[in-house]
């Protein structure tokens, strides 16, 4: 019987290692409720922390607690955020799909309808499971697209790929979980 690991508190400041394929790992630091994610990748092993939080950021969005309460992604240290961190989903979009429009909200400010141009840079609105965020750090370190960000960005377009497979069958990819044929 394995051990169950003891579930810890998300605390702001903590540092993290995400797990993505063949040894190596990505790094993202909770600045509550959002996660800064970077632009660096190791093995694990050499980490200069004061190094990685000085690299570009590639994205910030809410993920799952469980993320970290579960120690699916290890904390590696806890750490003064950088102020700038916190200004960085000040707008983000939500889609309303019985009006078939995109929204913009601003923090402070009544969400604006917009059109699918406008929402280019933004993210939506929502909690992020842990292995969508590890599958969007992959396909950034490896050149590729995001079905998920991208989806997000085109749930109007209904010429948009219906499954993850069809969308990354265009890049000659296919996903560890789609290789036995399920969704």
């Amino acid at each position: 019987m394995t051990e169950k690991k003891k579930r810890i508190r998300e605390k702001p400041g903590q540092v993290f290692r995400v797990p993505l394929s063949n040894g190596m790992y990505g790094y993202g630091q909770l600045i509550d409720p959002d996660s800064v994610f970077f632009d660096y990748k190791d093995n694990g092993e050499n980490t200069d922390l004061s190094f990685v939080l000085t690299q570009p950021i590639i994205f910030c969005v809410t993920v799952d607690s469980y993320a970290i309460k579960d120690q699916l992604w290890k904390v590696i240290d806890v750490l003064p955020m950088n102020s700038e961190f916190k200004k960085l989903n000040s707008n983000g979009f939500n889609y309303d799909l019985l009006k078939n429009i995109y929204y913009i909200w601003e923090k402070g400010v009544s969400p604006t309808p917009t059109s699918p141009k406008d929402i280019k840079d933004l993210e939506m609105i929502t909690s992020w499971k842990p292995l969508s965020v590890e599958q969007r750090l992959l396909d950034y370190f490896e050149g590729r697209p995001n079905y998920s960000y991208e989806w997000m960005h085109n749930l109007h377009n209904p010429n948009f790929p219906k499954t993850r497979k069809e969308f990354y069958a265009q890049y000659e990819y296919t996903m560890k979980e789609d290789e036995d044929g399920s969704e």
